[in-house]
């Protein structure tokens, strides 16, 4: 589990099935409890981050607690948690959208890579749901499309493997597939529109599923 995650955290290896059969009751009907999420997120073993992503994942965050879920997205940084933190922070855009929304556009040009991830991430299943925001999301996706986001932590991570803007080209291509499964349409009008600036990466991504 360890080396899956590029030895990046310890782990204590247990699989997900039996971490979360073993902290159900814990969490069952639980209210949002940031005691708990911090005191995981403190543990070294990363199965601890995962329960507290479990216990967001059950919440709708309050539009007021964005800037402390920020503090989890920039600490411990790793997709494995933060995809899902963008998800946390989208169920503050579906609740309270006029409050939200400023915050999480403004994320899409933070100068963390992970919160910028979570910018372009935060509406996933939203066209599923009839409720994308498609001015938000061009927004966050148009503002990296020219840039190379530069993580303040990444020299923490001297690994072989992929830099901060294969994190951000892949995330805008899931991003756009995810919209392309409801709204194909606009997806290929935005991959037209933006041609010359996105990368191959996120166009394929985008596209894989409409030809």
């Amino acid at each position: 589990m360890a080396g899956y995650m590029q030895d990046l955290f310890p782990f204590l290896g247990i699989d997900s099935t039996r971490r979360r059969q073993a902290v159900k009751d814990l969490l069952a009907r639980r209210p949002l409890d940031w005691e708990l999420v911090d005191d995981c997120w403190d543990e070294p073993e990363r199965e601890f981050q995962y329960v507290a992503v479990d216990h967001l994942r059950r919440q709708t965050l309050p539009a007021a607690e964005l800037d402390t879920l920020k503090v989890l997205i920039t600490s411990k940084s790793w997709w494995d948690t933060v995809d899902h933190l963008a998800k946390v922070a989208g169920t503050s855009l579906r609740t309270e959208p006029d409050a939200a929304r400023p915050i999480l556009a403004s994320w899409a040009t933070d100068p963390d890579l992970w919160v910028r991830r979570v910018g372009v991430l935060c509406q996933l299943g939203f066209a599923k749901d009839g409720v994308l925001d498609k001015d938000l999301l061009t927004q966050a996706i148009a503002a990296n499309l020219a840039t190379s986001p530069t993580c303040l932590r990444w020299e923490e991570h001297p690994f072989a493997g992929p830099g901060p803007k294969f994190f951000i080209e892949k995330a805008i291509g899931w991003a756009l597939r995810d919209v392309a499964h409801h709204d194909p349409d606009w997806v290929q009008e935005f991959c037209r529109a933006y041609h010359a600036d996105l990368s191959p990466l996120s166009r394929r991504e985008a596209l894989k599923n409409l030809h």
